[in-house]
């Protein structure tokens, strides 16, 4: 399963190509088919309607044919990324306008880029001994390429960015939701299920060893994610960013399986505090490379740079799983983003670190505030944009690597939490950043739970029960995005 998730081109006869040569032809049929009204529906959606095109209906078939014809090539040769992204952005780079033109550039493009990666990953199999999924290599190779295209646009300023929700500021009493949070942990640990079936546990030894220390650990992990979004969501005026999308998570993420694999043939410990250090050189990296980025593109540009280096960085570690080292046997559960690994002698330290830099966020919210507006009006009121950003960066390497380090990379935490906290009310920042906290460790206690118990005996990692309520959280908020712009 990692080789195919990974993308491997690699077949055994020709049923694939012979599959995937059909799937081109008929979707070439159904493009010119789609031809005339995907070129009337490029001019408005005023005019097309007045022309008697289906907008609706042409968006629905649109959306069937790419689903229909991505699970087919996933399901023959894996997961292929970043060639759709790359070959449209080449074709926008070209300028080519025309409709007709424009696909018949894409699958040209489309096919020369993934001819050009599998080629190049043929080429450094003999030198790193091992196989290279084309599907990695993709996302190593189509990063640059997507920042270089990037660089190109940089004169095309996007310096607004539309709140995804505009919630309305209310007054937020913060020690009931504190309190909430408490008694979810002590839920969690009490409402169990068993041989027995459903019922409060009363064996406060296999709580305090067990069931305690993988919610505490959860919660820790969810306030830091939270509040790491909040940070880059102020930061970047994007609403779109968070450590995850960003990359920053995947950096931390590669920085601790490095260390993990490297340091000790350095003659190092790959303990806790070793690879906690090679974790934040991973998110430092990756957020130095971003904010480096972020003063040559617009903020309307950083998520697709962040997409990008999330790429890369994911490309690299379906490499170093597939390296066949059996030390990483250890981390693939970890990878999943689980608190399996939790442990009552450890679980305080990391309370403990989570406090300390929940704290440090706290004191760095005025000039975070000033800030968001602009770094123009940031220097004009007197803020040191340069100490600062740089401060509010190594934050979120240290949010995002602590994180990492306990359970693993998640997902959607970081990205959905300030969305939520915005939209019960906590419209300030300084309202937004303790409430994001305390949602963001309630979010991650109820996923670590229901992962728990959902499949009784066997269960699912935390990470990804959570990144299923943030992907459910996340489209049913997109879905009101128009209604909450319009008015």
């Amino acid at each position: 399963m990692l080789s195919w998730a990974a993308g491997f081109l690699a077949q055994n006869s020709w049923h694939t190509s012979i599959a995937l040569v059909i799937t081109v032809i008929l979707m070439a049929v159904v493009c010119l088919t789609l031809l005339k009204p995907l070129t009337l529906m490029s001019l408005d959606d005023t005019q097309a309607k007045r022309l008697g095109v289906p907008i609706n209906g042409i968006r629905a078939l649109v959306i069937l044919v790419v689903a229909v014809v991505t699970a087919l090539v996933i399901s023959e040769v894996g997961l292929i990324g970043f060639i759709g992204l790359g070959a449209a952005s080449l074709v926008n780079a070209l300028g080519i306008s025309s409709i007709g033109k424009r696909l018949a550039a894409a699958f040209g493009l489309g096919a020369l880029l993934l001819l050009l990666t599998s080629n190049v990953a043929l080429l450094l199999e003999p030198i790193l001994d091992m196989q290279i999924p084309a599907g990695a290599m993709t996302g190593i190779l189509g990063a640059p390429l997507i920042i270089w295209l990037i660089l190109r646009q940089r004169r095309e300023r996007i310096e607004t960015v539309t709140p995804m929700f505009a919630g309305k500021h209310t007054s937020i009493a913060f020690w009931r939701w504190g309190v909430g949070v408490l008694a979810l942990i002590l839920l969690a640990c009490l409402f169990v299920q068993d041989i027995n079936g459903w019922g409060l546990s009363t064996d406060w030894a296999l709580t305090q060893q067990y069931r305690l220390p993988r919610s505490l650990s959860a919660a820790a992990t969810g306030l830091m994610l939270a509040v790491a979004g909040v940070l880059l969501q102020t930061l970047t005026r994007n609403p779109m960013a968070s450590p995850e999308v960003l990359g920053v998570s995947s950096g931390a993420a590669l920085g601790v399986i490095l260390g993990f694999l490297l340091l000790p043939s350095l003659g190092l410990s790959a303990g806790a505090g070793t690879l906690l250090v090679s974790g934040l050189s991973g998110a430092m990296a990756v957020l130095l490379l971003i904010i480096w980025l972020a003063r040559r593109v617009s903020s309307g540009y950083l998520l697709l740079v962040g997409i990008g280096i999330a790429a890369m960085m994911d490309g690299v570690m379906h490499m170093v799983k597939l390296s066949g080292d059996p030390r990483l046997e250890a981390m693939l559960s970890w990878l999943s983003g689980t608190t399996y690994s939790a442990q009552p002698s450890t679980v305080w330290y990391l309370i403990g670190i989570a406090s300390i830099l929940f704290s440090l966020s706290l004191l760095l919210i005025k000039p975070l505030r000033v800030l968001g507006l602009g770094t123009g009006v940031a220097r004009n009121l007197g803020v040191a944009v340069t100490p600062v950003t740089l401060s509010l960066l190594a934050l979120v390497a240290a949010l995002s690597t602590a994180s990492t380090l306990a359970v693993g990379p998640l997902s959607f935490i970081g990205l959905m939490v300030p969305h939520l906290a915005t939209s019960l009310g906590a419209v300030k920042l300084e309202r937004q950043l303790p409430l994001a906290a305390l949602l963001g460790a309630s979010v991650m206690v109820i996923a670590d739970w229901i992962g728990r118990y959902v499949i009784f005996p066997y269960e699912l990692p935390a990470g990804t029960i959570a990144a299923i309520i943030g992907g459910g959280y996340f489209l049913w908020l997109i879905r009101k995005v128009p209604a909450s712009v319009n008015r």
